[in-house]
């Protein structure tokens, strides 16, 4: 048995070298170094370092993404145990050198991913309704909805699928997948609507279109609702709640100052799994997503810290002075409505 196991991985090995001697010389200005880190990779998977060979073929292929250098880098991923990791790197190689009209190359990879294939378990995801902007991960990973209702092989232990999508309640399932060859059916449900938490205004987009005469009246017609007619005290106002809007809108300055770097940090992460022409790998479009998450989060961020400091400053401003002073200048809260908005306003008179 262990003969024909050894002979097996021989014929991988020497089906993997005739794809690299294949390879066309690339033509980037990286090719040297690439070709380098090739070699290295090759020489330390020969001297059975399997983890830095990996690294090595790795940021090979990120300057060069040659066709040979990624099948190599499946054949060590193979050896590695990252056996759902390799599967989609043959898949990949085929599907390049398709691209590439290399029929003999394409036939190669795909043997060796047929041949893992046969040995692991595979998750096919069912969806019961494909909404705009749904998202599915598995094992933290997207899932490209071209794989939604395909058996993708994955590695044996616990696997957590989630789904969501914008103003539908998140689903989760956690599954085991066994050693061995299966097929573990997933079903993802038709994720329910969100409810908007209370005292939460409806985005304007959403609301249904209606005529002129059938919005509320313009601002100007609605009374404000000022403060009760009492004199100050001669030392002033309070400055308190001036102090705590305040110090929302530093906190705001804060979280955006955080979550900008954070955007980044990922961004940058991502560039290693992705080449030149933006084409990533799921490790690398999770990153570029989780940047582009923390930066709408930012700029939130950074607008509410700002309209919140410029409210706190008016209401400092207009804390203190004396009864006469006050009188002549003062800022208040008051409903507003309009054709296109609904909510509080902030007014003053100076």
């Amino acid at each position: 048995m262990s003969s024909v196991r050894g002979s097996r991985a021989t014929a991988w090995v020497l089906a993997i070298g005739m794809m690299v001697l294949a390879a066309p010389a690339p033509a980037q200005q990286d090719t040297k170094r690439a070709e380098t880190l090739f070699q290295e990779g090759k020489k330390l998977l020969d001297a059975g370092k399997t983890d830095p060979a990996c690294a090595k073929l790795q940021e090979s292929y990120g300057l060069d993404p040659a066709v040979g250098t990624l099948g190599m880098l499946a054949h060590c991923h193979e050896i590695q145990g990252k056996r759902a990791l390799a599967w989609r790197e043959y898949i990949h190689t085929a599907e390049l050198a398709q691209k590439a009209g290399q029929a003999k190359r394409e036939q190669v990879a795909r043997d060796l991913a047929a041949n893992l294939e046969k040995s692991m378990p595979s998750v096919r995801i069912n969806v019961a309704e494909r909404i705009p902007d749904l998202s599915i991960t598995r094992g933290g990973e997207v899932v490209p909805d071209s794989e939604w209702g395909k058996p993708i092989p994955v590695d044996p232990g616990a696997i957590e699928i989630r789904a969501s999508a914008s103003g539908r309640k998140s689903w989760m399932q956690t599954i085991q997948a066994p050693a061995g060859h299966s097929v573990i059916e997933v079903s993802v449900p038709a994720l329910k609507a969100e409810k908007p938490e209370a005292g939460v205004a409806p985005v304007a987009s959403a609301a249904p279109t209606a005529s002129a005469s059938e919005k509320e009246p313009p601002p100007e017609k609605e009374p404000p609702v000022e403060p009760p007619k009492q004199e100050p005290a001669a030392s002033g106002g309070s400055i308190v709640p001036g102090l705590i809007v305040t110090g929302v809108g530093v906190v705001g300055i804060g979280l955006g100052s955080v979550f900008g770097l954070r955007a980044m940090s990922k961004n940058s992460d991502s560039k290693a799994y992705c080449n030149d022409s933006n084409e990533c790998s799921a490790q690398g479009g999770d990153l570029r997503d989780q940047a582009k998450s923390s930066a709408l989060i930012s700029t939130i961020g950074f607008g509410v810290g700002a309209a919140g400091i410029g409210v706190g400053l008016i209401m400092l401003l207009s804390s203190g002075g004396s009864a006469k002073e006050k009188s002549a200048s003062r800022v208040w809260i008051a409903p507003e409505a309009g054709a296109n908005h609904a909510g509080l306003g902030l007014r003053g008179r100076f």
